[in-house]
């Protein structure tokens, strides 16, 4: 329960939703996707998994990620989150909900305003997929990328006030956006 894990090593983080992130970036192989799936299976539901390619296992890779793909299923994923195109091949064999992504920053944008306050998120895939700087996206939520997203605080009569993150346009500035539309 207090084990927080190395850096990147099933390293457990607080998400700015107050949801339990399993930070598994650190590197990864189709064991140690298998064993992450099985240390998150005690851990709150639902069970989110943002899952990236697995890089260098030669001419195997595609068997390597269509058991992936399997075993994902067997140990009842909620939510499965994939980028890169062999991920993706993984998604095809577990039948749950299911997103594919073309960039991390898809990814970032869908979890700021979809990610459960409770449950878990794993976070796996190779190294230099780059997922530990998502993980360290939906933590510090000072490094949000501003072009991004800007948190607008709704005044309603309601308390404590709402809070909702918002997807801005490439160059759109906060000052542009009108809350009382955001209301509905």
């Amino acid at each position: 329960e207090s084990y927080t894990g190395y850096s990147g090593r099933l390293e457990r983080k607080k998400a700015f939703n107050g949801a339990l992130i399993v930070d598994d970036t650190y590197n990864a192989n189709p064991d140690s996707v298998r064993a992450a799936l099985k240390a998150i299976s005690m851990l709150p539901r639902p069970h989110w998994f943002i899952f990236a390619d697995l890089k260098e296992l030669g001419s195997g890779e595609l068997d390597f990620h269509r058991e992936i793909g399997e075993q994902i299923q067997k140990d009842g994923i909620d939510h499965l989150l994939t980028v890169g195109s062999l991920a993706k091949h993984a998604a095809e064999y577990f039948n749950g909900t299911k997103i594919h992504f073309e960039s991390n920053q898809d990814i970032v944008k869908y979890c700021l305003s979809e990610l459960p306050k409770s449950g878990t998120l794993l976070i796996k895939g190779s190294h230099s997929m780059r997922l530990n700087e998502v993980a360290d996206q939906f933590v510090d939520r000072e490094r949000l990328q501003p072009q991004l997203f800007a948190e607008v605080l709704l005044k309603r009569r309601e308390s404590p006030p709402r809070v909702l993150l918002v997807p801005l346009a490439p160059g759109e500035r906060l000052g542009q956006l009108n809350p009382r539309s955001l209301e509905a």
